[in-house]
């Protein structure tokens, strides 16, 4: 099969290795299925895999910003106090 896309080859290739792992894993739990429920369920794990990635990089976002927040204050009070 040929691929085209406006992606570099290695992203390309990237995902291809992905897709081939999670049929891999499937196909080991689920020997017998057929072809188009094995491809169902690997866009359901790699759903499920996006949306905990999802989660984590929002909350690793309201992390840093609560994070920034805190040092700006920090640096504000520091610039408040009179020199020595």
């Amino acid at each position: 099969m040929t691929l085209k896309c406006t992606c570099e080859p290695e992203v390309l290739q990237a995902v291809v290795q992905l897709l081939e792992e999670k049929i891999k894993e499937v196909r080991k739990e689920l020997p017998r299925v057929a072809t188009e429920d094995l491809l169902i369920m690997v866009a359901l794990n790699l759903a499920f895999d996006y949306l905990e990635i999802k989660e984590d990089c929002q909350h690793f976002r309201r992390e840093v910003a609560r994070r920034s927040e805190q040092l700006i204050r920090m640096i504000e009070y520091q610039s408040s106090l009179p020199l020595r």
